[in-house]
């Protein structure tokens, strides 16, 4: 959201940023053009938070809302009822959704009060088009953007290394992601087993199941092997210090962090999951079979082993990424917001 508001930003366009809550770090990532305004609220039904949301609206008078989580779909549906003027672009992000049977209720009825709904790929918005009943000309796929950086040089590398505490001179595996279910990290450190000596695997993120993985790590006798560095709030510099990303999610929508990756130009491996063939289309990219540990664990062995291998997914990986460029996916917003209120007048 933070990318793509800058994005748009950067195009011309007046651009307001409303958070329930206070900002967090992605805050940093928003340019100087942005303004920034805050409900103050701890959660969207806090009673408080409709109300100064349609004071935010009322003082900036929107062409256009964009709200891009499910709870923040359901506070905006609620603010175009009371405050009609505006075009309504609900995001559904990846295929868990809603807790519970009265939210589901509340984002379908959301979904219906919108004008576009988005998501990042085409397998998320399938999902939900069934799911919620949306009829196809309100669905619309724009894929999550990544900034492309220059790549990094050996003396970047180490310096990452470094700065993170990881050993100068290992091969080091990596992934970014938080310890949650959908994540399947344990799957990852018990796959890790399997990876020969002088081989580091990193893991960066906090979550409810870090200490449960700490646990596992210990009971498998790994603790010279995984490195769980808990949250990082230096994503960047944590990936530029691996050699091989590894992404063994059970469900993902767009996992930005694969992108990120391969922005980077690091090779990768990740499981076949709905999000990820979206990113990586076609054949031929290191991709295994969901809660699959021995086929997990083959691949990121072959690549550790392969320089040549290595070499040509990591050239292919950045090219990909450069076409999802966050200027290219700010293009995009442009065109539908643009299309949108053009339909209005």
């Amino acid at each position: 959201m933070a990318l793509v508001a800058s994005g748009l930003a950067a195009r011309g366009l007046t651009v307001d940023v409303v958070c329930v809550q206070n900002g967090g770090e992605a805050e940093a990532l928003l340019s100087d053009a942005v303004e920034r305004f805050y409900l103050g609220c701890g959660s969207w039904r806090d009673p408080r938070a409709l109300c100064r949301l349609l004071r935010v609206l009322r003082r900036v008078r929107p062409s256009v809302v964009h709200s891009f989580l499910g709870e923040q779909n359901i506070l905006a549906a609620a603010a175009k009822l009371l405050c009609p003027g505006f075009r309504l672009v609900a995001s559904r992000r990846s295929t868990d959704w809603g807790v519970g049977a009265p939210q589901h209720a509340l984002e379908r009825a959301a979904g219906r009060l919108a004008d576009m709904v988005v998501a990042p790929s085409q397998r998320v918005m399938e999902f939900h088009r069934r799911q919620e009943r949306l009829p196809e000309s309100k669905c619309y796929v724009i894929p999550n953007g990544v900034v492309i950086p220059p790549l990094p040089t050996p003396e970047a590398r180490a310096a990452a290394r470094t700065s993170l505490g990881l050993p100068a001179g290992a091969f080091i595996v990596g992934t970014l992601g938080r310890h949650v279910p959908e994540k399947a990290l344990d799957l990852l450190i018990k796959a890790s087993a399997a990876l020969p000596s002088g081989v580091v695997v990193a893991i960066a993120g906090g979550g409810e199941l870090l200490g449960e993985h700490r646990a596992l790590v210990a009971r498998l006798g790994l603790e010279k092997k995984i490195l769980l560095l808990g949250h990082t709030s230096r994503p960047e510099e944590f990936l530029r210090a691996l050699d091989l990303f590894v992404l063994s999610s059970a469900s993902e929508g767009s996992p930005n962090a694969l992108l990120e990756a391969m922005a980077l130009g690091l090779p990768i491996v990740a499981t076949r999951i709905p999000g990820v063939l979206d990113l990586l289309p076609g054949e031929g990219w290191p991709l295994v079979p969901v809660g699959d540990e021995t086929s997990l664990g083959k691949a990121m062995a072959r690549l550790v082993a392969s320089p040549v291998e290595r070499a040509e997914v990591a050239t292919r990986a950045r090219r990909r990424a450069e076409k999802l460029s966050i200027d290219r996916v700010a293009q995009m917003y442009e065109e539908l917001y643009r299309s949108l209120w053009e339909e209005r007048r």
